[in-house]
């Protein structure tokens, strides 16, 4: 009974870990996928092409590199200083700290009398969209009802301003 139980359950770990592939069948070593992503004897093409996709353990030719990796930040940034969004960039100050442009000053600063901490420079944000394979910087621009991000394409390497705007004015 307890090797019918045991059989049970690989049985159904196994359906788990290949519910995922749409081909088990196992390749010969030194297959090529699409990708140009060589094979080890055993590995199903799902398998060989997951390990390819997600780790990048063995280098595959042709293969679309991830998109956010093709362009650095400080590009995104030029990029998007050239364009429309211009040099509008949200950016954060710690605590204590009050922005003004691109620096932040101590609260101290706008008291009398002024005290000696120095300013810094704010933090801008960018984040990466993979899929759309955009980066995206929220700016100060103001326009009711909306919230506007400078949206950088890296294939194309051109940047515009999406508003984002709800529809609903108060």
């Amino acid at each position: 009974m307890k090797y019918l139980f045991a059989l049970f359950v690989i049985g159904i770990i196994g359906l788990f870990v290949l519910s995922g592939c749409t081909q088990s069948n196992p390749i010969v070593g030194g297959d090529v996928d699409e990708y140009g992503c060589k094979a080890s004897a055993g590995y199903s093409w799902c398998e060989l092409k997951e390990k390819c996709l997600r780790t990048w353990e063995e280098p595959c030719e042709g293969m679309p590199p991830v998109a956010c990796s093709a362009m650095t930040e400080t590009e995104a940034f030029e990029i998007a200083k050239a364009s429309e969004c211009g040099d509008n960039f949200k950016c954060s100050c710690p605590e204590g700290y009050r922005q003004e442009g691109g620096t932040c000053n101590p609260e101290c600063y706008y008291a009398t009398p002024q005290c000696g901490a120095p300013s810094i420079q704010c933090s801008q944000f960018l984040t990466c969209n993979e899929g759309t394979k955009t980066y995206w910087i929220d700016l100060t621009l103001e326009k009711e009802g909306c919230s506007p991000a400078c949206v950088i394409d890296v294939e194309k390497k051109t940047a515009e301003i999406n508003w984002r705007c709800t529809g609903l004015i108060i």
